[in-house]
């Protein structure tokens, strides 16, 4: 093309425009980024460039791994000014953590650089800024599971290379797994999962102790669909007894049923759902084997689920330390207590430590005896305390005929201190005696129990 003008008149001239052609239709070209028309790259929305070589904007990584650069192919050996690339990485499923590794690495120092986010966006944590030269084999980890790498430049020209790397997914923390950890969880049986966090299947558990949860991350909800199920089964006990931490599951249709026996043929125990804060219920397999199954709908919960204890000491709750336990698992009382586990009290007890607590009758919900005939005969050292002063902590019989008595001595025809019987406001008014020694006696009749009483006791120290 050339222009060739007179002597003459001046004008406004002219401006043209001429395109080269890069590539032709039909062939591979445009570095596989784009689509050749008329000899003319058209690229796709993540790459620029003559032959669509250059990164651009946004791109999202969901593989477990990949390559990350900011020119595909490397087929110049400089990158473009005022560029800004980003690659989101999240695979599916979402790992545990990504690493990503520099294979090459070379930018204009300060100006033109790599930085990298542990999340989704540029408000997330800088876990790393790369600029200049980064040797080989350089990495940074993102510990979320998640990563943006962000790749910009300044205005000046650029004779630099770029950068190249390559990302890996891992899926298993052993920290965390509740499994073999080999890049993956791999779950024992009874526990699926990522990281093998919640129940599947059946499992048989042979400690004597031990906790119960379908979800091992208390942070977690349970899933749909769950069938689960535990075989507690020590050797050598005679009985187990479950308790309950809490329980938060869909009402009705998520749902923990727990049996006497090695299966669901056994005796049922309890249906446990919904939103328990306290089960005062005694949950107990007297067969010395527990089946524990737990099975949810298909609806969706937020739910939390559950956690359960369970204890398979031969005498439930130390027979309350009222008695001692026989290899058989059974309690043997001590004079003043009676019933399986010593939770009653029965005839007469003598104490003689200075302060202390009594109660009717132990365990929750349970409530005293039918003809009931018990004694405290509180004796202390007249050397040492000059009275005893008692206050009811609870206090629930029936009304006129189950009756405590509190005398100011060591017998039955001592003063009478204190007497009453029905249900009294507590904490009540201190009751003191005019010796270092007490007799508490309590009588019930045949026809109603009631929650019984405590009372604390302290001896009052002769002041020297």
């Amino acid at each position: 093309m050339t222009f060739q003008s007179d002597s003459s008149n001046n004008f406004g001239g002219f401006n043209v425009t001429y395109i080269t052609n890069t590539c032709k239709s039909g062939e591979e070209s445009c570095s596989d980024e784009g689509v050749c028309n008329e000899g003319v790259c058209n690229c796709n929305e993540n790459h620029q460039g003559s032959d669509c070589a250059f990164c651009k904007g946004r791109m999202i990584m969901s593989e477990k791994e990949g390559t990350i650069t900011n020119q595909k192919n490397h087929i110049h050996d400089y990158y473009l000014d005022s560029t800004y690339c980003s690659w989101y990485i999240q695979p599916d499923p979402l790992p545990v953590t990504i690493t990503f590794e520099i294979s090459k690495f070379e930018t204009e120092n300060t100006y033109d650089k790599v930085i990298i986010y542990a999340g989704n966006n540029t408000d997330a944590t800088v876990i790393a800024t790369y600029s200049g030269s980064v040797a080989p084999g350089t990495s940074v980890t993102s510990p979320i599971g998640e990563m943006l790498i962000v790749f910009q430049t300044d205005v000046s020209d650029s004779d630099y290379y770029g950068f190249e790397g390559t990302y890996s997914s891992t899926y298993c923390d052993q920290s965390t797994c509740n499994g073999i950890c080999n890049n993956t969880c791999h779950c024992y049986n009874g526990f699926m999962g990522n990281n093998c966090e919640f129940c599947s299947g059946p499992r048989t558990l042979g400690n004597t102790t031990g906790l119960i949860s379908p979800v091992l991350d208390k942070n977690g909800s349970y899933l749909d669909n769950m069938d689960c199920s535990w075989l507690i089964q020590p050797a050598g006990v005679n009985s187990i007894v479950l308790t309950v931490d809490f329980f938060d599951t869909e009402v009705n249709y998520d749902k923990l049923v727990v049996y006497d026996g090695y299966d669901e043929n056994g005796i049922q125990l309890a249906v446990l759902s919904g939103q328990i804060n306290s089960y005062d219920n005694l949950i107990q397999a007297s067969s010395g084997q527990m089946f524990l199954q737990w099975t949810t709908d298909t609806s969706g919960s937020s739910g939390r689920g559950f956690q359960v204890q369970y204890d398979s000491e031969s005498c439930y709750n130390n027979c309350y330390t009222f008695g001692c336990c026989s290899p058989s698992g059974e309690c043997a009382c001590y004079s003043g207590n009676t019933g399986a586990y010593c939770q009653y009290c029965n005839g007469n007890k003598v104490i003689t430590n200075s302060t202390g607590t009594v109660q009717s009758n132990y365990g929750q919900n349970s409530d005293y005896l039918s003809n009931s005939n018990c004694t405290w005969s509180i004796n202390l050292d007249s050397s040492l305390f000059s009275n005893v002063v008692i206050i009811f902590t609870a206090f629930d019989t029936e009304n006129n005929y189950d009756v405590v008595t509190v005398y100011d001595g060591n017998t039955t025809s001592n003063t009478i201190l204190f007497q009453q019987s029905g249900t009294l406001a507590v904490p009540t008014s201190p009751i003191t005696s005019s010796t270092s020694n007490v007799l508490v006696t309590f009588t019930s009749d045949s026809s109603t129990q009631n929650s019984g009483f405590t009372f604390n006791y302290n001896g009052t120290p002769i002041s020297n």
